[in-house]
């Protein structure tokens, strides 16, 4: 009978999602089936993050619709649940405090509860202890309101938590004692797993290694929290760190990694790297130190835990000390100590000044060196007069505690033998002899039964993962072969789309120069095909040239998405300039705007996908050298014949005669909206300039002010690309073109000190320039 009812139960447990699926078949009320989306999403949310994220939003929009508040609260929690997983700190917050608000507006107490102690959560993870302190309190007084004392219990330990994150230790421990006195109340093991890992914490910082590692092995034996048993295998290496035995030690980091990866943990991952990293450096292997902490690093700043990144920017820092990268060293711990003062950090900061007092002493700095080492001095003081403090009064409770205990029990064994009856001591040893034979049989059995049906489930898994396993591998060998041929494909594809893209653009035009002189282009492609792109038509009367037009635009995005934008500019040009006789600079602009909107059916409504292009457009008549200007976010550059000093060969402007340069720059800049639909659709201005012979323009999209590179790693930005172009301008102007693609290769050959490679492109790169020169009219 036993064994039929675990069956049943398992059985129940099995069939819960079919059950939830048959259920959503059925149902009618519209309310219900958002409840059910809602349970679903918790269903899928360790086996199959994907399907919890779609049944959260299929319940999120449809509770939204039916303004059915308590649905729209439970989403929200669950969407807050689903981005903690995924370490999007700021949107679970967001969902978080939405469910908050939500759940206020039907006052359910213990969702109101759980939602401000999610919050709670949240701030502890980005270390604000201060804001995550008021959320579990406030979170505490609503639980107290219930009779869930589980939940009390966890919000307790919680706050002693935080509270020993600030370095309060007394209130910590007095709030996590209240919880060991709730969980073993309940006979709660997961939590009494969580507090014994607390009181090991305090055992280690009391210098106590025998007493953290019994803790911490323990609260190992009862926990089946992965996160939990993560932290206790963490604290039992810091253990056998602390005993000098560092292949121990790495062993028990390398399990809490694996763990969290299995778990998908980054912040976990993040800990356990920081771990091996330091451990590595106790066993001599400095290499596999650097890697274990670089990697650790840049988790911590993806998740933007400020306190795990404080930590491990201040083992780096001692693992580059212990290296002898003095300097490399006293950079990281000055980070690290930048964030514990801002986040109050003082175990961090206590350990940071004997650190950084040392890497002053390693670069020969002494009077800072002694500094550094004078305020270790005083923080470690303070920190151990506060441990010790704690220590006696913990101690002290924890005896108090064992007498009392002694006493009550020697009290009641005193009050039983007074009420005893005079019952036969025969009869009780054949009662205690019948009940112990009997639960002896129901445990065999039990037992037995037990044994027989794991070795029958675990051949079946066998069998059946066999199988899995053989298929699984014809499936990838057979995906493998279609990625392998897709991929062919498309870099066919995108070589042919790349040559039509060639053929449309006027990349390789020269009538440009033979109508008004001589010009540079620098079109480089972030990738194969561009988003960026270059045009340029004539307009002839009678035969006669007698209008010049030139574009340079910025398409939505590179690559194919960008090609194909600016396939269509390119298209909608020739069709307005060309077939509509359209030549006033603004109206161009405006007539691309309304093809662009029309032909992308954009409403302007929230959430539509913002496509469209920034251009600069000049048209010049080649007889009058009048100049028509329009922009849609991009200027134009002018520099005046009178302006360019020509020098002979081998000579060089100076400094003053560069500044005069590029002061008389002159800049016309485009209005402040794209050619699409925007919030402001007013009409593109119409800017006139009356040029002459020698006069110079310049074009450009933002992907040569955006580049990242340079010995900083920083954008080369507008003010330089303009002082570059004043400086060059004394060069005839195709040569002025190549020095400005020698300086921008220049640019990108820095080595980006995160990865030692040279800057990869940013975006795709235009820049024209043309000089109008007498004597070239095509006639």
């Amino acid at each position: 009978m036993i064994i039929s009812l675990l069956a049943i139960i398992q059985n129940v447990f099995s069939t819960k999602k079919d059950s939830l699926f048959f259920a959503l078949k059925s149902e009618k009320n519209q309310n219900n089936i958002v409840d059910i989306y809602n349970k679903l999403s918790k269903e899928y949310k360790s086996l199959n993050p994907d399907s919890s994220l779609f049944y959260i939003k299929k319940a999120y929009n449809l509770s939204v619709k039916l303004k059915y508040v308590k649905g729209e609260a439970d989403a929200s929690y669950n969407y807050g649940t689903f981005y903690k997983r995924n370490s999007n700190i700021d949107s679970s917050l967001f969902w978080f405090e939405n469910a908050f608000v939500k759940q206020s507006a039907y006052k359910d107490t213990i969702e109101i509860s759980r939602a401000l102690s999610a919050i709670g959560s949240i701030y502890s993870e980005k270390s604000d202890y201060t804001n995550a302190i008021k959320y579990f309190k406030k979170s505490l007084s609503f639980r107290k309101l219930t009779n869930d004392k589980k939940g009390i219990g966890i919000i307790l330990f919680n706050i002693g938590n935080a509270y020993y994150s600030v370095k309060n230790y007394k209130i910590a421990l007095e709030n996590v004692t209240k919880a060991i006195d709730i969980f073993t109340e309940i006979d709660y093991k997961s939590g009494l797993a969580s507090c014994l890992n607390f009181i090991g914490i305090l055992y280690a910082d009391w210098g106590n290694n025998d007493l953290a590692l019994k803790s911490f092995t323990d609260a190992l034996k009862i926990e089946e929290n992965k996160v939990t048993q993560i932290d206790l295998y963490n604290n039992i290496g810091n253990v056998y760190v602390n005993l000098q035995n560092f292949d121990t030690a790495f062993s028990k980091y390398s399990k809490a990694y694996l763990l969290s990866k299995e778990d998908e943990n980054l912040s976990k991952q993040a800990e356990s790297l920081k771990n091996l990293g330091l451990v590595s450096i106790d066993m001599g292997n400095n290499v596999q130190s650097n890697q274990y902490l670089k990697n650790a690093l840049l988790i911590s700043e993806k998740i933007q835990s400020k306190e795990l990144e404080a930590s491990i920017l201040s083992s780096f820092g001692y693992s580059l000390l212990f290296q002898q990268q003095c300097k490399n060293s006293l950079s990281y711990l000055l980070k690290s100590q930048e964030i514990a003062n801002e986040y109050n950090l003082q175990d961090l900061t206590s350990k940071n000044y004997i650190f950084i007092s040392e890497a002053y002493t390693c670069i020969g700095e002494g009077a800072k060196a002694k500094e550094y080492y004078k305020k270790h001095d005083e923080a470690q003081n303070q920190n151990n007069k506060e441990l010790n403090d704690l220590s006696i009064k913990y101690e002290t409770e924890k005896q108090d505690k064992e007498i009392q205990l002694l006493n009550k029990q020697k009290q009641l064994g005193e009050e039983q033998l007074k009420t005893k009856t005079a019952e036969s001591k025969t009869q009780r040893i054949i009662i205690f002899a019948a009940f112990f034979f009997i639960l002896i049989f129901i445990i065999s059995i039990i037992l037995i039964a037990r044994q027989y049906r794991q070795k029958r489930k675990a051949n079946e898994l066998l069998a059946s993962q066999n199988k899995q396993i053989v298929q699984q591998n014809e499936e990838i060998t057979l995906q493998r072969d279609k990625l392998t041929e897709q991929k062919i494909e498309i870099e066919a594809s995108i070589n042919y789309a790349l040559r039509i893209q060639r053929a449309v653009l006027p990349i390789e035009n020269d009538s440009a120069e033979h109508m008004l002189g001589e010009y540079f282009l620098i079109f480089k492609p972030k990738y194969i095909v561009a988003g960026d792109f270059f045009w340029t038509t004539q307009i002839t009367t009678m035969g006669h040239a007698t209008l010049l037009i030139v574009a340079v635009a910025d398409c939505t995005g590179h690559g194919v998405p960008g090609a194909f934008m600016s396939m269509l500019g390119v298209s909608f040009l020739n069709e307005i300039v060309r077939k509509s006789d359209v030549t006033q600079a603004n109206q161009v602009l405006n007539h691309l705007r309304l093809y662009i909107i029309d032909t992308l059916k954009q409403k302007g409504i929230s959430g539509e996908q913002k496509d469209g292009m920034d251009m600069s457009l000049c048209v010049i008549n080649v007889k009058t050298l009048e100049l028509q200007f329009a922009g849609a976010n991009n200027p134009l550059y002018i520099i005046r014949n009178s302006n360019l000093k020509v020098l002979e060969q081998g000579n060089k402007l100076s400094e003053i005669q560069n500044l005069k340069v590029f002061d008389n720059i002159e800049e016309i800049k485009g209005d402040k909206m794209p050619v699409s639909i925007y919030e402001k659709m007013n009409d593109f201005t119409n800017h006139i300039v009356n040029l002459k012979t020698g006069d110079r323009i310049y074009m450009f999209s933002d992907g040569f002010a955006d580049q990242f590179g340079g010995v900083k790693g920083k954008k080369f930005m507008y003010k330089p690309f303009k002082r570059l172009i004043a400086e060059t301008s004394n060069l005839p102007i195709k040569e002025q073109g190549n020095h400005l693609e020698k300086v921008l290769s220049e640019w990108t050959e820095h080595k980006d000190i995160n990865t030692g490679t040279s800057y990869e492109q940013t975006d795709d790169i235009t820049v024209f320039g043309l000089e109008l020169m007498n004597g070239k009219y095509i006639t």
